[in-house]
């Protein structure tokens, strides 16, 4: 069925479609069809319809007169998912392709258009074959330009509008099944394995549909759409489109309970020192410092600053070894990371940094005077002597 449109009038003015406001002694309102219609009548109806309505509208009247006619529903889904342009114009080989003329004479033979004169019948029908080959074009074109190339947003709305003419094909039978439902969307979601956005995006689709079944009481313009309609009728047509939206709704939420949560993506050990604040080089004492990479997964990191002649030791708690965040140490042991005031570095540094792990220790022991514990914080008065891993 035709869906009824929301008009906004006021004493003067009517809006309609895409948010056009015009006087009715300018333009008039939306033309009627009678057997007795002239050639120029049709002529007029095609320029008011061009002034208020764009190739994107223009499609969905076609649509829906293909509906009507009882078009085949493989043939209606392939229509509505066929790329037209919002100017409805097409260009092939040179030649200029008006498809927005087919849904405005869809349109007015819809609205009572009898006597349509045979060359505009052949266009609409052209239009429609026009269709259809644009969409299994698509489908069966492995090698595509790149500007044709549609973007993430193109794609999800193209999924959505196959998947949504389907649910509509299901109306379709609802109505000639004597308003008795033919489908559980929920079920027909999860059999086709959609994902939670694009069921959550067709129950948007549906959404306006209920909302206008809702609000039919207090919209004479909507009244008079539905005049075709019992109450039992309404009542059961209501409770299907919220069945749909429903449906949807609960099939996207529990699809996106059951993501798994991205994996971070490993921090390259460079990665991981690259803003690591330390003295490469001090010539006073003679000493230099390691590669910083090395500090990573170590087990032990010995440090010596310069400026205070402090040696200290950085004992890992993790299994996995330290590791670096900016300019500090990370994973280390508070209690067992301490540091102590050198009074002879050039005795002690060569035989921390050559020695075995022991000797390094006893090295360190040796020296008399007071612990004091290590913050982690690396700067350019350290020199990264040496690690243990």
């Amino acid at each position: 069925m035709a869906k009824a449109k929301k008009r906004t009038k006021t004493k003067d003015t009517i809006s309609v479609g895409v948010s056009r406001v015009f006087t009715e002694s300018q333009r008039g309102a939306e033309p009627n069809f009678t057997e007795e219609s002239s050639a120029d009548d049709i002529q007029q109806a095609i320029n008011w319809y061009s002034y208020f309505h764009d190739g994107i509208q223009a499609k969905t009247w076609l649509v829906e007169y293909m509906k009507s006619v009882k078009y085949d529903k493989s043939e209606i889904a392939k229509v509505k998912s066929s790329p037209w342009h919002k100017s409805g114009l097409e260009i092939r080989n040179g030649k200029i392709i008006n498809l927005k003329f087919s849904g405005y004479i869809a349109r007015m033979c819809m609205r009572g258009l009898k006597n349509l004169p045979e060359s505009y019948a052949n266009r609409m029908s052209d239009a429609i074959e026009f269709s259809i080959k644009m969409t299994d074009e698509k489908k069966s074109d492995n090698v595509v330009e790149k500007e044709d190339v549609l973007s993430i947003q193109e794609h999800i709305k193209t999924q959505v509008n196959i998947l949504c003419a389907d649910i509509e094909g299901a109306i379709d039978d609802f109505f000639d099944n004597n308003y008795q439902p033919t489908i559980d969307v929920y079920s027909w979601l999860s059999s086709k394995q959609i994902k939670g956005l694009i069921a959550k995006k067709i129950g948007e689709e549906f959404l306006p549909r209920l909302e206008e079944i809702n609000d039919i009481d207090n919209d004479p313009d909507l009244k008079e759409g539905y005049r075709g309609f019992t109450q039992t009728q309404l009542k059961k047509y209501r409770t299907f489109l919220q069945s749909i939206v429903d449906d949807c709704d609960r099939y996207s939420a529990n699809q996106n309970k059951q993501r798994k949560p991205r994996k971070k993506k490993p921090i390259t050990v460079d990665k991981q020192v690259s803003k690591l604040n330390f003295k490469k080089e001090d010539s006073d004492f003679k000493v230099s410092s390691i590669n910083p990479v090395e500090i990573i997964g170590a087990y032990q990191l010995w440090v010596f600053n310069t400026k205070y002649r402090k040696l200290g030791i950085y004992n890992s708690t993790s299994l996995h070894g330290l590791s670096v965040k900016g300019s500090a140490i990370q994973d280390f042991d508070s209690e067992k990371s301490v540091q102590k005031t050198l009074r002879k570095p050039e005795d002690i540094l060569p035989k921390i940094s050559s020695g075995g792990k022991l000797s390094a220790k006893k090295q360190f022991d040796s020296i008399k005077s007071k612990e004091q514990p290590l913050n982690g914080r690396i700067n350019n008065e350290t020199i990264l002597l040496r690690v243990i891993k």
